[in-house]
């Protein structure tokens, strides 16, 4: 049972990476798109950042959706996941009954979805 708990909080740490990584990389195109001299790479670059700030709206839209819009506001750039992740495991319904096998709601279904989604594009569709 204890794995379970383990899968549930690992998507729910992928997700969030996953959400910063789509941040950072619109934030670094969105940089280069002002390095850059030529207007195609200006384009591209702007084209790029546009691309990954809608993968980060809808990787974050969907962890909302699934019921995590806490785990947005809690994590700051000070705090540790694992902090997060022991506060989470304190709450009353995310206790898992290992007597009842009465489990915690988890609908993080997307999570998936959005990890495939972020490796098609870095991978180029592969």
């Amino acid at each position: 049972m204890q794995q379970w708990q383990e899968e549930w909080e690992s998507k729910q740490a992928k997700f969030l990476c996953c959400i910063r990584s789509f941040h950072k990389s619109s934030n670094v195109w969105q940089e280069l798109s002002h390095i850059v001299s030529h207007s195609g790479e200006i384009a591209y670059a702007r084209k790029k950042s546009a691309i990954f700030q809608e993968m980060a709206e809808l990787a974050t839209s969907e962890f909302i959706t699934a019921g995590y819009e806490d785990h947005l506001t809690t994590i700051t750039g000070d705090q540790v996941l694992a902090d997060l992740v022991m506060t989470d495991r304190q709450l009353p319904e995310n206790v898992i009954d290992y007597g009842t096998r009465a489990y915690p709601h988890l609908s993080c279904s997307s999570c998936s979805l959005i990890l495939y989604l972020g490796y098609v594009f870095y991978s180029g569709g592969h």
